[in-house]
C-alpha cells in the first residue's frame, strides 16, 4: 500500500489547523468518520495542555512469554511516511515509505515495535490506523512523551523502561535522540520517492543485530555496505 485514502476537501478544511499545527504536519487518511463533521469539538491548540505528562517508564513490563530481546523505536514523519498536500489544498494524503509494511512485519518477529513521534496523538493515531501492519505495532508514543528542549522534542530512550543495550531508534532527525546517540540510526528523509530503498538496506543490518543474541547495540555496530551484502541472505 503506497498511499492511504485521499481525503475529501470539506473534511480537510475543517481539520486544516490540526494538520498545520502538528510537528512537521502530515495527515494519512482523511475519512468521513475520523471526525463528526457536524459536531467538531476537537481543539488542537489545547491538546498539549489537556494531556497529562505520562508517567515513567512509558512502557509496561514485558510479558514472560515475550522472548523478543530487542526494542525497535521508529519515528513516523519522513521516516515511515510523507505528507503530501495538493497545491489547491483541497486534498491531503500520506505516502508510505517503500517497504515500510514488510519492514514492520518482519522485524516485529524479533523486536518490540514502538512508534515514537513528536506529533500530536490525535494526528498520529489517524496515520498509524492506516497501516496494514498496525497490529504488529506494540506501543505508540507521542509528543507528550518527549522533552521539549530548545525547540527540539527530545525522545529520551531511558524513559522507555527497557535495557538501553537492547534499544534501537530509527529517526530522520539526529537531534531527536541526542541523549542516546549511540542507540540511534539516522535515516535519510523520505519525501515520496518511489525508488527509495532505505528501509530494505536498514532491515538487513537490523536483522544481523537481532539474530545475534547478546549483542550490545551501542558497541561496534557501524552500518556498512559489507554487512548488508554479507547478511542479505537473512531476508
Amino acid at each position: 500500500m503506497d498511499e492511504f485514502l485521499k481525503g475529501n476537501g470539506l473534511l480537510n478544511q475543517k481539520i486544516n489547523r490540526i494538520i498545520r499545527d502538528s510537528i512537521k504536519p502530515k495527515i494519512s487518511k482523511v475519512v468521513e468518520d475520523a471526525i463528526d463533521k457536524d459536531n467538531i469539538n476537537y481543539n488542537d491548540d489545547i491538546e498539549d495542555t489537556l494531556i497529562q505528562k505520562p508517567t515513567v517508564p512509558f512502557l509496561p513490563l514485558k510479558k514472560e512469554s515475550d522472548k523478543r530481546e530487542y526494542c525497535l523505536v521508529l519515528d513516523l514523519d519522513e521516516t515511515l511516511v510523507h505528507y503530501i498536500e495538493e497545491e489547491n489544498e483541497d486534498t491531503a494524503y500520506v505516502k508510505v515509505r517503500m517497504g515500510a509494511e514488510n519492514f514492520i512485519n518482519i522485524l516485529s518477529e524479533f523486536c518490540e515495535i514502538v512508534i515514537f513521534t513528536a506529533s500530536t496523538q490525535y494526528y498520529a493515531d489517524i496515520v498509524i490506523d492506516g497501516f496494514e501492519s498496525k497490529d504488529k505495532i506494540d506501543y505508540k508514543l507521542y509528543r507528550q512523551h518527549t522533552d521539549l528542549i530548545e525547540g527540539t522534542h527530545i525522545k529520551d530512550l531511558s524513559k522507555l523502561g527497557r535495557d538501553l543495550s537492547k534499544v534501537i531508534i530509527v529517526d530522520n532527525i539526529e537531534e531527536n535522540y541526542q541523549l542516546q546517540p549511540n542507540n540511534g540510526l539516522n535515516i535519510i528523509d523520505f519525501e515520496g520517492d518511489e525508488n527509495d530503498n532505505e528501509l530494505l538496506y536498514l532491515m538487513q543490518d537490523l536483522l544481523y543485530i537481532v539474530k545475534n543474541p547478546g549483542l550490545d547495540v551501542k558497541m561496534n555496530w557501524i552500518l556498512s555496505e559489507e554487512i548488508c551484502k554479507k547478511y542479505i541472505n537473512l531476508i
